[in-house]
């Protein structure tokens, strides 16, 4: 069974990540050693790095074994980070990153 693709809270867009993600990705996190630090996966300076995780990302979506999606701020589609859920048979792994100018910031009422 696998999860819906978008996620929507009051204030939050989660949905199905994928490769035309890479950019802001980059931009935001991936290549930030400070956000990446107790991560499994370390900034290498390289867009195509990101790329090519995204595109792994997508087989592993398609088979059920994990689902990454980008975290966006509904107002104006602003990306903050990513969410990912890793199944191990009937074990889930769940992994989040944020991007470093949006922690202890807290989320804003609009």
């Amino acid at each position: 069974m696998k999860p819906p693709e978008t996620w929507d809270t009051d204030r939050l867009r989660l949905r199905r990540s994928g490769v035309e993600d890479a950019a802001p990705i980059f931009a935001a996190y991936a290549q930030d050693f400070e956000v990446s630090m107790y991560l499994a996966w370390k900034p290498t300076g390289n867009i195509e790095d990101t790329r090519a995780h995204l595109r792994a990302g997508t087989v592993l979506w398609e088979e059920g074994k994990a689902f990454q999606r980008v975290i966006l701020r509904k107002n104006d589609s602003q990306l903050l980070g990513a969410l990912g859920l890793r199944v191990n048979g009937h074990r889930l792994r769940l992994a989040y990153v944020l991007a470093k100018k949006f922690w202890s910031v807290g989320v804003p009422e609009y």
